[in-house]
């Protein structure tokens, strides 16, 4: 169980941000690091945590049901991005082995991980929660992106299923090219036997092979080795099966050209100083993400990418 044991503790922000926004199912406490976190609760005992650090989710538990996400005991909240959870990859996926160079000084992934969402609106009813965050250009983000204005809204449901949508708008005087993605960290309990269904026949590019374009097979993906792959032209909704739980959780998708699978090596994990030793064996991620293929967005356009996940 990833939610703080402590979720009540309480400073000058949170107090203002319960006065303004808290509401039954809604509370708002210092988590790690004395970083603010929204804690998320259904009358049926769902339990869902967010930091606003990121707009960043680090824990589902659906009612009846154990924990959805892997998140790290070496995450490092304050001095770098959050291991685990859901991350939100915007404005760039991936660093310079993806995104081709454009932006050398961004950090991997983009700055929106690193950066202190707003929230800007709470509502519960019976049976749903939701909070959306907003993120602006600030000068840490032309910094890193020079030239591009643009707002960003997260948006979360919190029902039987968890509902993500992020909504990008150009405010600038000329068009914004950029990445995206949801990266979820799935907890798996037999990583090796793990299976994704709805790839089959599918392009992609293989990340551990200088990016040669491939074709999915009928077969599974096999997560008995390391994968890092970006599928291209993918589905509306697939599905990620863990036999060793039993569990199936299913991904619905929508604005994303691009499904990123990232099964973690060995090595990786090792190196990482926000990971344990064979912590590449605890999670699976599937991520509907515009990776190698871009967002051309005009000015004063929006677009939307949605991810649902269901848990049975």
């Amino acid at each position: 169980m990833h939610v703080s044991d402590e979720p009540d503790a309480q400073n000058k922000e949170t107090l203002e941000l319960n006065s303004r926004f808290g509401l039954e199912g809604v509370q708002f406490s210092v988590g790690a690091d004395g970083l603010t976190k929204a804690n998320l609760r259904l009358q049926g005992g769902t339990l869902l945590e967010l930091y606003l650090k990121g707009a960043h989710i680090t824990s589902w538990i659906p009612s009846g049901k154990t924990e959805v996400f892997y998140l790290s005991a070496c995450s490092e909240f304050k001095n770098d991005s959050i291991r685990g959870g859901i991350p939100i990859i915007f404005p760039q996926f991936g660093g310079l082995e993806v995104d081709k160079g454009r932006y050398p000084q961004m950090k991997s992934h983009g700055f929106a991980r690193h950066l202190i969402w707003k929230v800007c609106r709470t509502h519960a009813e019976r049976g749903l929660v939701e909070i959306d965050l907003h993120l602006a250009q600030n000068d840490y983000a032309l910094a890193e992106w020079p030239g591009n204005l643009f707002e960003a809204v997260l948006s979360v449901r919190l029902a039987e299923q968890l509902e993500l949508e992020l909504k990008v708008s150009n405010v600038g005087d000329s068009s914004l090219r950029f990445g995206a993605g949801f990266h979820p960290y799935f907890q798996v309990e037999n990583v090796p036997n793990a299976k994704v269904r709805g790839f089959q026949g599918l392009r992609y590019e293989d990340a551990l092979d200088a990016f040669t374009e491939k074709v999915q097979g009928e077969d599974f993906p096999d997560f008995s080795d390391a994968v890092n792959r970006v599928y291209h032209e993918v589905p509306s909704s697939f599905a990620l099966l863990d036999s060793a739980s039993g569990r199936t959780i299913s991904i619905q998708q929508e604005g994303f050209p691009d499904v990123v699978l990232w099964r973690a090596a060995a090595e990786y994990a090792r190196e990482k100083s926000d990971m344990g030793d064979g912590d590449h064996l605890a999670f699976v991620c599937v991520e509907p993400a515009a990776a190698s293929t871009h967002i051309e967005l005009p000015v004063n356009g929006t677009w939307i990418g949605k991810m649902i996940i269901g848990v049975s």
